[in-house]
């Protein structure tokens, strides 16, 4: 993590740097801050879909079906038929 917050303090600007950050961070059940990192990504690269992808997942498991379903249809956007977000949004929008 300390490599990763280094890379971020050099480059507190690229997309990839926070994605991979919020990866371990979520790797280590710290989800807030996953979810922060994820955030981040997205903002410096709002079709940052794999970003998106986990971010909506992260928002799906707390229960957050709104946040969770806003990330999939913006996956939808930049990747039409992109499987992981449509099967996210058939079973948000089922339950």
């Amino acid at each position: 993590l300390a490599v990763l917050d280094q890379g971020i303090v050099i480059d507190p600007f690229a997309p990839q740097a926070h994605f991979n950050r919020a990866v371990v961070l979520q790797k280590m059940n710290r989800m807030t801050e996953a979810r922060s990192g994820y955030a981040k990504a997205i903002d410096f690269a709002p079709s940052f879909i794999a970003a998106r992808i986990n971010l909506g997942i992260l928002e799906a498991n707390r229960g957050q079906t709104n946040k969770a379903i806003e990330q999939f249809e913006a996956v939808l956007g930049y990747d039409p038929g992109n499987a992981k977000a449509m099967e996210a949004l058939r079973q948000l929008q089922s339950n």
